[in-house]
């Protein structure tokens, strides 16, 4: 099982600005991310679906990820499927 991630936008703004990396801001990357992903979820402006990397939902999700999911609903955590 694997999961895609990208990082937290906050964390390459941060590269960029404290860390003085020209072009690591989000903005920046955010391109090379869509056009690396066949995104099967969304189909936005935060996601390609041309790419060589695909990215789908679990086709056998595991009880244990759901019971987290619902853990954090039932804290008050809303659930966002793009954590993207």
């Amino acid at each position: 099982a694997q999961i895609y991630t990208r990082g937290n936008a906050r964390d390459y703004d941060a590269w960029e600005k404290e860390e003085g990396l020209t072009g690591w801001g989000y903005r920046d990357v955010l391109p090379y991310f869509k056009r690396a992903e066949n995104n099967q979820r969304f189909a936005n402006d935060f996601h390609g679906d041309q790419g060589p990397l695909g990215v789908s939902n679990p086709i056998s999700p595991l009880p244990i990820c759901e019971a987290y999911f619902r853990a954090g609903q039932e804290m008050g955590i809303p659930f966002n499927p793009d954590f993207n």
